[in-house]
């Protein structure tokens, strides 16, 4: 019997994802670029350094982000910020969440009763949304499809969760002979 064992959850998962392992839909430009999602990104100088989080392009019409860790994950939540900047407010308010173990088949996260959820984002570009699952899932791949955002489909996220270790029991029969 195969038993998953959580073991060093995280709060943010993407702490150890390499930049190459985000990717998007498309990006706005190369200083918003997949990379630039991290929750804890800041806007440098945008036309050298990299703007405040990630940008869609304006012409994807079902834009999503999505990253793919190294091992198979317990998943627990996701977090999501807007784009830090001064001068823009650009924001997530709406979206749903996809995951895969091979990043070729997607399931749509879903509630008790097998309907695909929507999770409420942001209402500002700074302040931290955190929605737990109340269904935890394995994945090796999640997707952020955004359905709705403020002025554009701008974003920062993390995922929270744990790796998986695996146990295993060894079941002995007895029998009895009389």
């Amino acid at each position: 019997m195969h038993l998953p064992a959580p073991t060093d959850c995280k709060e943010d998962l993407l702490e150890d994802v390499a930049d190459a392992d985000i990717s998007a839909s498309r990006s706005f430009s190369l200083p918003y670029g997949p990379d630039r999602a991290r929750l804890t990104t800041v806007e440098a100088r945008p036309q050298t350094d990299g703007g405040g989080s990630w940008v869609s392009h304006r012409t994807i019409h079902n834009p999503y982000i999505q990253v793919k860790f190294n091992n198979t994950k317990l998943i627990t939540g996701i977090s999501t910020k807007g784009r830090n900047s001064i001068a823009s407010y650009q924001w997530v308010t709406w979206y749903s969440v996809l995951h895969s173990t091979d990043g070729e088949s997607w399931v749509t996260v879903q509630d008790g009763d097998c309907n695909d959820m929507v999770f409420k984002g942001n209402v500002d570009r700074d302040s931290l949304v955190k929605n737990r699952f109340s269904q935890h899932f394995r994945a090796q791949y999640v997707r952020i499809r955004l359905l709705q955002w403020n002025n554009a489909a701008a974003m920062r996220f993390g995922v929270s969760g744990c790796d998986l270790v695996c146990m295993y029991t060894t079941i002995i029969y007895i029998t009895v002979h009389k």
